[in-house]
């Protein structure tokens, strides 16, 4: 992992988050993924090459790795999984952070992160990201 500051940051690092951390990368972004399955952070390790890219194995390491203020992007199945990553980053997490769920939720399920989050100044923004898993081969330089 590279020893600066990230500018972004990126949970979720299935088909989808790790194909557009290797396309924000190529585009000049620092990003640090994170998944809580170390083989999917081993993939982004491998497929990072010399990109300007740090897979992390642990939250709190993944946290401390990103630039203040801090912005995580989610790419994780729609419903409880989202607010399952949102309580478990809220506490490293400080005013002025921004959360984005990337995830595209199913018809009939609410969008419920925001209501996890409490008063504290922490922002939440979702919106859909379809089509992310092939994103990185058909974006425009």
């Amino acid at each position: 992992m590279h020893a600066h500051h990230y500018q972004l940051g990126m949970v979720g690092l299935g088909v989808m988050g790790r194909n557009l951390v290797l396309n924000i990368a190529d585009h000049g972004v620092t990003v640090a993924g994170y998944d809580k399955d170390p083989d999917q952070v081993d993939a982004l390790q491998r497929e990072a090459e010399d990109r300007p890219i740090g897979a992390v194995k642990s939250l709190t390491e993944f946290v401390a790795a990103l630039g203040v203020p801090r912005i995580v992007m989610m790419l994780v199945p729609a419903g409880p999984v989202v607010d399952s990553v949102i309580r478990d980053l809220l506490p490293h997490l400080a005013s002025g952070d921004l959360i984005v769920d990337g995830g595209t939720p199913t018809f009939g399920t609410p969008i419920c992160g925001r209501r996890c989050l409490p008063p504290r100044g922490s922002v939440s923004s979702a919106w859909g990201c379809p089509g992310a898993s092939t994103a990185r081969a058909t974006a425009p330089a």
